[in-house]
């Protein structure tokens, strides 16, 4: 059953589709910034990121060519990455360009050299690839050539101009390089930064790793939680916890935990053990420090400070009850290390289990509402005639709704919970309350003629059989809102003019040049303003220090930090001097620079010399002012140009418009960002963008922001027939694994997939939700074996589709019980309706939940959904890499129907067969439980629910497929040996 041979899905092991059409009609697996083995920022080259890419069956590299001290390397311009040697790149790329498959390699050049540099490049280019270089044109054909034509062949992607057109080598970036900066809290605590200085301005950012002398910057991947997604910084994961109650004091947590108490023991009586569960709250007396919360053996409440000091500007925490205490980077991973390590109470070991969650406080506000249907809060709110009337209703699955009155329509919009953390539309609250206070006095939505809902009027509780028949009131349209219509708070955009250390954990803690969103005015407190800081939400800060941030679209669209920028430190109009401290080891030498109107800056160092070559560009750059001047004109070599035949590259349009497409040539094609493939889709002229990519090649890349190599979904760009989806190859995310299972899976793994027919004949829109080879999937998971992960012991088996919109759906398996041998017995069938296998892949996700409920990935299998294969079957789990792990597979059972019927009237009846059928079976058996009646009730009951009491528009084809798979799942139960149909 686990064998290979009994696998779930069919790989093909040689090439199985055609490879002589054009070049565009294929998708071909590509590459972003393949030198990378880490972030965009600072991390390392390599030649061997070329080689892996390469084994794993891409056929787009891309090369950033740059000049540095003579020679040619490449590198991620303007970054702080190490650089790598051009010419050990083209032989590592001549020596594995085709040990997958004889297929075209693609390289695409970001080409930064100058002429003469050029010259050289194209001469390198030629004499390390040999006859594999393609350096003279085909035949011309009118299209592009094919894979077959282009066999054991390396095309080169880049701009091609003629001797008269000419390219501007535009770079800000003066200097770079890694420097300390002194902490203004904290005289002497320098912290390592990477740094970039342009004419105005030094970027500074954190580096990557531990500096081994400071040990002051930690910037750690596990921090990036999908419990704490805004979380920054490893000291505030405690933001997003349960355990966490950021305003409650001292009174209010004892009284807290003493109704906890009581709560459980009533709910489960007095034998309860609550040993060890616990909350921590802020100290209201000391800033910095905290209360741990708990209950002893004898569910006593008892509580233990938590102290903090400060490290090299760094907060550093530990529990008093120690002389010798480790000491924690953050509360979060304080509580990690005592949910495993017992620590000493009274001479008595305990461990901290359970997190108390701070209790509800607006269960008892009028407007709250727990369990009342939408139906139920429009008949309460027609009582008003306000606008802005509103109240919060509470699903018994814990979701949220928000419904007020607008304009004679009572609207509903979702309200999303984020760990601690309160959503709605795009803005976050720290509370229910919180967040209704704010849109009692902003606006919470604005009407088509512009009017202005704020929240007024909350509504109380109705009893329902007071409330009079609709007919005595006006008409009111029922509306959800979606969340683009939610207002998001103001951006308005502050600097701060020096650093300011919060009182508390109402307040902001943020250093000198540090950027502040959504500030608003205080309407309590002159002076003060509310703002967004990092992952803190809503809190105060002294208006003095900041002022309003300057927007300058040179400076503001070209941060060339991105996201991963901390501050920046304004060279204009400031004052430079160098100084060297000789009581200092750890920092000898150090830069002052002082600006108009504030404190002053210290950048250090470990090398006088180092200190003079910073301090000479810095003067040098407020001399001269380079970024003032005309880039040289620099026309592009005419022996590289050569080498560009059938990929020239040209400016992406704003728009692709029919005049557009037809003035192209064949050979030409267009790279964009994916927000701008975004932007295309969004417009009318979205169908062109398929007409151009039948003909022509297109390239999408990451946007510039995801500098720590994140990764977009490539299923758009695949739907909109793109061919070169560029993606980090080195992140092992959902979307490489999409990339893996379309690449690795199909046409025997060669790089090459070839599009759907009707997708390069014009006669395809991915919008649409009909198509004529539309399939049903109905499987069962039954077990599995080594699922282990390091989070828990309850893997749990999600199936989803990706595909076009239509088919991006999911379904999941309850968590099973072990790891080693897992088991879903519950009989369970997952229905999936596949409208357009041709586009789709089929997705088997394992994982596990730790003991904070985070989600941890075990493994994975993505395939095409054409390669399914039907009966009892074995799915072999993969790593985020594509690596088989050891011995860790699944066992389910798989049936697939074509669909192909449309009529109503037939699934009916077919549909109605299959019911009787079921009766038919149980009318002579003796061994019928009340379990198998109450099924075939619930079977039959969804029968006449969908047929009788939906409208006259009949079945669809989704709920068709939910329906038989209810009976599917009696069958599989039963062990019924009577096949439905």
């Amino acid at each position: 059953l686990y064998s290979d041979e009994n696998s779930v899905f069919m790989r093909s092991e040689t090439v199985d589709e055609l490879m002589d059409s054009p070049l565009s009609h294929y998708w071909i697996a590509s590459s972003h910034n393949t030198y990378l083995i880490g972030n965009q920022l600072t991390s390392r080259s390599d030649v061997e990121a070329y080689v892996q890419a390469l084994l794993s069956g891409c056929k787009c590299l891309e090369l950033d060519v740059w000049k540095r001290d003579g020679t040619i390397k490449i590198l991620h311009g303007h970054m702080l990455t190490t650089m790598i040697n051009a010419e050990d790149v083209l032989a590592a790329i001549d020596m594995y360009a085709f040990k997958v498959s004889p297929y075209p390699l693609i390289l695409s050049i970001e080409n930064h050299l100058d002429t003469e540099m050029q010259e050289k490049f194209a001469k390198m280019i030629k004499e390390k690839l040999g006859d594999k270089l393609l350096s003279v044109p085909l035949p011309d054909s009118g299209q592009l050539p094919s894979p077959n034509i282009l066999k054991n062949k390396i095309l080169i992607k880049d701009k091609k101009f003629s001797r008269e057109n000419v390219d501007y080598l535009k770079s800000d970036i003066v200097k770079r390089g890694e420097v300390y900066i002194e902490s203004t809290l904290h005289a002497n605590d320098w912290s390592k930064r990477a740094v970039l200085m342009t004419p105005d301005f030094i970027y500074y950012s954190h580096t990557e790793g531990t500096d081994e002398e400071s040990e002051v910057v930690r910037e750690r991947s596990e921090v990036l939680t999908s419990r704490a997604p805004a979380a920054q910084k490893l000291s505030e994961l405690h933001l997003a916890e349960p355990w966490y109650w950021g305003g409650v004091d001292g009174t209010a947590g004892n009284f807290y935990v003493s109704e906890y108490v009581k709560r459980m023991i009533n709910q489960l009586g007095r034998d309860v053990q609550l040993v060890g569960d616990f909350a921590i709250r802020p100290r209201t007396q000391s800033t910095g420090e905290y209360v741990l919360l708990f209950l002893d053996a004898q569910n006593t409440p008892k509580k233990i400070k938590i102290h903090s000091r400060y490290e090299k500007g760094f907060p550093r925490y530990f529990i008093e009850e120690y002389s010798n205490a480790p000491v924690f980077e953050s509360l979060y991973t304080l509580v990690r290390h005592y949910q495993r390590v017992p620590f000493s109470v009274e001479k008595s070991p305990l461990i901290l289990k359970r997190p108390i969650e701070e209790p509800r406080n607006f269960a008892k506000e009028t407007w709250f509402h727990y369990g009342a249907t939408f139906e139920d809060s429009e008949r309460r709110l027609r009582y008003q005639k306000v606008n802005g009337a509103f109240l919060v209703r509470e699903q018994p699955d814990n979701k949220f709704r928000l419904v007020f009155r607008s304009a004679g329509a009572v609207r509903s919009c979702k309200i999303g919970q984020d760990g601690r953390l309160w959503v709605i539309g795009k803005s976050q609250f720290e509370g229910l309350t919180q967040l209704i206070e704010y849109y009692k006095k902003r606006p919470l939505y604005i009407t088509k003629n512009n009017q202005e809902i704020k929240l007024t009027k909350p509504v109380e509780m109705i009893p329902l059989n007071e409330a009079s028949s609709p007919s005595q009131y006006e008409l009111i349209n029922k509306a959800y809102v979606t969340e683009e219509e939610i207002r998001e708070r103001p951006d308005e955009v502050y600097e701060a003019e020096e650093d300011y250390r919060g009182r508390g954990d109402n307040e902001l803690t943020f250093l000198r040049g540090s950027i502040i969103r959504n500030v608003e005015q205080d309407p309590d407190y002159v002076g003060w303003c509310f703002g967004d800081y990092g992952p803190r939400r809503g809190k105060r800060f002294p208006k003095k220090v900041v002022k309003l941030y300057e927007w300058e679209e040179e400076e503001n669209t070209d941060n060339p930090l991105g996201n991963m920028c901390d501050g920046m430190i304004n060279l204009k109009r400031s004052v430079t001097r160098f100084h060297t401290v000789s009581d200092n080891n750890f920092i000898p030498h150090y830069i002052s620079i002082k600006c108009e109107g504030r404190e002053e800056y210290r950048m250090g160092f470990k090398q006088y010399e180092d200190m003079e070559k910073w301090h000479e560009a810095i003067t040098n750059v407020r001399k001269n002012k380079p970024n003032n001047k005309k880039p040289a004109k620099v026309k592009q070599a005419p022996t590289y140009s050569a080498l560009v035949i059938y990929v020239m590259a040209v400016p992406a349009p704003s728009e692709f418009t029919s005049e557009y497409i037809s003035a192209l040539n064949y050979r030409e094609m267009s790279s964009f960002a994916e927000n701008k493939l975004e932007g295309y889709v969004q417009k009318a002229s979205a169908a062109n963008l398929l007409s151009f990519t039948s003909t022509c090649m297109a390239r999408v890349y990451p946007k510039m922001w995801r500098t720590n190599s994140s990764n977009y979904d490539p299923l758009l760009a695949w739907n909109y027939g793109i061919q070169l989806v560029a993606l980090n190859y080195q992140t092992p995310d959902k979307a490489m694994q999409l990339n893996w299972g379309k690449f690795h899976n199909s046409n025997g793994g060669c790089g090459y997939v070839k599009k759907p027919y009707e997708m390069v004949t014009n006669k395809f829109d991915p919008r649409q939700d009909s198509f004529s080879n539309s399939v049903a999937l109905f499987i069962k998971v039954l077990g599995g074996r080594m699922c282990f992960s390091e989070a828990g012991n309850s893997p749990k088996v999600r199936i989803s589709l990706e595909g076009l919109d239509c088919d991006i759906t999911s379904n999941e398996t309850l968590p099973a019980k072990s790891s080693t041998c897992p088991f879903w017995g519950d009989g369970k069938v997952i229905s999936l309706l596949c409208l357009n296998p041709d586009m789709a892949m089929i997705r088997f996700e394992v994982t596990d939940c730790n003991d904070f409920g985070d989600e941890k990935f075990i493994g994975h299998c993505t395939f095409p959904v054409k390669q399914l294969r039907s009966g009892w079957r074995s799915v072999i789990l993969y790593d985020g890499h594509g690596n088989e792990k050891h011995m860790a597979k699944l066992v389910v059972h798989v049936e697939k129907e074509v669909l192909k019927s449309t009529d109503p009237e037939r699934e009916k009846k077919r549909i109605r067969g299959e019911i009787q059928q079921l009766n038919e079976f149980f009318s002579d058996r003796e061994d019928v439980t009340a379990e198998d009646i109450s099924r075939l009730k619930h079977i039959e009951d969804k029968y006449f629910e969908m047929v009788f009491q939906r409208n006259r528009s009949d079945l669809d084809a989704k709920s068709i497929v939910d329906l038989e798979s209810l009976i599917r799942e009696f069958y599989l139960l039963r062990r019924i040996d009577v096949t439905p149909r």
